[in-house]
Formats: C-alpha cells, structure tokens, sequence
C-alpha cells in the first residue's frame, strides 16, 4: 500500500513540475524592442512613425504615433520587436511623408534615420520625402542610454508578494495529496 502511495505521489509531484513549467511568467528583455531615431531635414512641423507587417501596426494605424523630440531636429520612438519592421514617416496629418523603409531587422536594437529631400514613390505610389537607414550612429547623433532602452519595455517580473500563475497549480496539488492522505489512512485503518 505504502508503494502505491509513494508511486501516486511521484506522479503528482511531476505532473505539478510540469504545470509549473508550461504556465512560466513571461519576461520582457530589452531585445525586444527597436530604439528609432529621426533626423527632420525634411523641415516638418512634427514626425509621426507608421509601422505594418507582419505583427500588425505595432505604432498605432495611419498616420502613426507622434514621436518624441530630442533635440537639434531629432526624434524618438521605441517600438516592440515582434517582427522585421516596415517603416514611414510623416507629419501628424499624415502628409507629407516619407518613403517606405522596408525590412528593418527586429535585432538591430537601435537605429537612425534620416528624413529630407526627394524620394522614390512608394508601393502605394506616393512620392514622399528620402528616409534613408544607418545601423551605426554619426558622431553627435542621439544614442539611447542603456538606462532609456530599459525603461521602454514594460518589466512583467512579478514583484515579491505577487501570487503568479503557480498558485492555482499548488493549490491542486496539495488538494490531491490531501485526498491520497485520507484515501490511505482509510485503507490503513480497515
């Protein structure tokens, strides 16, 4: 009896480890955002990023979202990193804008762009401003302090005291060992 008993909870203990593994809390790194910076040397009163693809329009639907300004004709946006980003640029109206920058790689963590002069149509047949994409900062241009990227991405670390998805997991366990004890305590006292 005792061997069955024993048996009953190994299996419990490893069926409760295995919940616990599937139902894991799921943390955001800093790799999963992309850091823009936009250069306006195409003399806008604002700059708006539009994003589409395959993680849908992950900066909100056309015209985009207002990004913010860092100075000397700069400006900023963090967007998420769940796909390749395809990129436009535009006033807070939506017109002018830029042309498309296609297929920003979701890795590339920081990048800049600059905005002015005269583009190619995009594949809607607008003609809007160059945009052109660097990997690598020029000398004097805005960098994201390691402190700033951090912050954009939203830390889902349960703080100390949270009940997380473990609870109901354990919970059950302990029901069910609660019941194998009686169960064997009734088998043992007959």
């Amino acid at each position: 009896m005792l061997k069955g008993f024993k048996k009953a909870a190994t299996i419990l203990l490893a069926a409760m480890v295995l919940m616990v593994g599937l139902r894991g809390t799921t943390v955001k790194a800093a790799g999963d955002t992309v850091v823009i910076h936009v250069k306006n040397n195409a003399g806008w009163d604002s700059m708006n990023v539009y994003n589409w693809g395959d993680a849908g329009e992950t900066a909100g639907v056309w015209p985009g979202t207002a990004m913010k300004e860092e100075g000397d004709g700069w400006y900023t946006h963090t967007l998420p990193a769940e796909a390749d980003l395809n990129l436009v640029f535009s006033t807070a109206n939506g017109t002018p804008q830029s042309n498309n920058v296609d297929g920003v790689s979701k890795s590339i963590g920081e990048c800049w762009i600059v905005v002015g002069g005269e583009g190619e149509e995009n594949d809607l047949g607008v003609k809007g401003a160059q945009a052109v994409l660097y990997e690598k900062p020029e000398e004097g241009w805005p960098v994201a302090a390691a402190g700033e990227a951090a912050e954009a991405v939203k830390d889902e670390t349960p703080a100390t005291g949270d009940v997380s998805s473990i609870m109901p997991v354990a919970m059950a366990g302990l029901g069910a060992l609660g019941v194998m004890v009686a169960t064997f305590r009734k088998k043992k006292d007959n």
